[in-house]
């Protein structure tokens, strides 16, 4: 099983207005008219579907009677959704922290204004289609990507993370080696994280409430992915998103959209064989996506520009930890610290320490975790 989604559409701090209530979300290819969440249902319901014939969805909800909750519920409700619209990055964050965003009105292409450092770098994260060069992320030799997009072998020497001061002397921590001494891994092909411009034609807007009961509407989940290379660039091959409390409400391990080079293990956790036997592609994983969520919910991550343009997906309501817990440098810009330390710090937290890579969950709750403490504090 490769992808589960938990279908619970009314998020459990809600008020239901009525003992019965019924919502009928948007139906698709993967959902058909399965999809229906009626409150009086006295026994929840749980069954699977398919995508070409592979299961890819269990315990999928149909229905469920949940507990109603007491005036207090209710206001303490009402005052963390207030709190939580009040951490939403503005459309002038979005730009400038890369957030993808549309050019145009009729929304047929995204754009992504780069990051100071990237300006400062001169790096592009975009590039016309016709321009095959590229510097590997790993060695930073240059290379041209095959015309046929297929896989090519590039013998490639690097080290596994970059070199840091220890001791007044930079030294790679993946194998103690100075900065300069070759490096300490090796693989058979170059890699690269520029993409193609015509990928910014490939984005899609979360969808619009389905009417003013829509409790997606007032949802709000963190979100993380993980990343691995192909033969076009990086791109994510899981999604993790989760609630309030921890839970895993949607998880998918997915195919990329091009040929795999390197599953990045040390960094995603996953392998080619994880990869390989996934039958679920991009474009289910945003139907999924899209059953849970509205223009309206609030998605938490930590730089989640990163994610949101891997998912090929344009939204407004952002809570980025990455910008909440920013400080201000010397120079008057804003520098931004890592999810790891700032779970640490904070919530006394240790993530991203398996020799077997990020876990997407764990990243997804530590930053859902940041957010909680931040606004709860406020709450009456």
């Amino acid at each position: 099983m490769h992808c589960t989604a938990d279908y619970l559409f009314v998020p459990p701090f809600m008020a239901y207005p009525t003992p019965d209530v019924s919502y009928n979300a948007p139906t698709n290819r993967l959902s058909q008219s399965l999809l229906h969440l009626h409150v009086v249902g006295s026994t929840p319901q749980f069954t699977s579907i398919s995508v070409g014939g592979s299961p890819i969805i269990s315990n999928y909800l149909l229905s469920v009677r949940p507990q109603k909750p007491t005036d207090s519920q209710i206001s303490n409700a009402k005052s963390l959704i207030k709190l939580l619209r009040g951490l939403r990055l503005s459309e002038e964050q979005l730009v400038s922290n890369s957030f993808p965003r549309w050019k145009n009105g009729d929304r047929t292409k995204a754009v992504v204004v780069p990051s100071f450092f990237d300006t400062i770098n001169g790096r592009k994260e975009f590039i016309p289609d016709e321009d095959t060069r590229r510097r590997c992320v790993r060695c930073h030799a240059p290379y041209r990507l095959p015309s046929d997009g297929r896989k090519r072998v590039d013998f490639c020497i690097h080290h596994a993370e970059p070199a840091v001061f220890s001791s007044e002397v930079k030294t790679h921590p993946c194998c103690g080696r100075a900065l300069g001494v070759a490096g300490c891994q090796h693989a058979e092909s170059h890699v690269t994280d520029t993409m193609r411009e015509s990928v910014l034609s490939e984005f899609h807007a979360t969808p619009e409430p389905a009417g003013p009961s829509d409790p997606r509407t007032d949802a709000f989940y963190a979100l993380d992915c993980e990343f691995v290379y192909t033969t076009w660039g990086k791109e994510a091959a899981r999604v993790t998103m989760v609630d309030e409390y921890g839970n895993e409400v949607v998880d998918c391990v997915f195919r990329p959209e091009h040929e795999l080079v390197d599953p990045n293990t040390r960094y995603s956790g996953l392998t080619t064989a994880d990869i390989e036997n996934s039958e679920t592609t991009l474009s289910d994983v945003r139907e999924i996506l899209f059953e849970m969520i509205n223009s309206e919910t609030i998605l938490i991550g930590h730089a989640l520009e990163n994610d949101l343009k891997a998912l090929r997906i344009v939204h407004d309501n952002v809570i980025d930890t990455s910008v909440l817990f920013s400080r201000s440098s010397a120079e008057g810009r804003r520098f931004k610290r890592s999810l790891k330390s700032l779970a640490r710090e904070k919530l006394d937290m240790e993530i991203q320490s398996e020799a077997g890579g990020h876990d997407s969950g764990e990243d997804a709750w530590a930053a859902m975790r940041l957010v909680l403490r931040a606004v709860k504090s406020a709450m009456p």
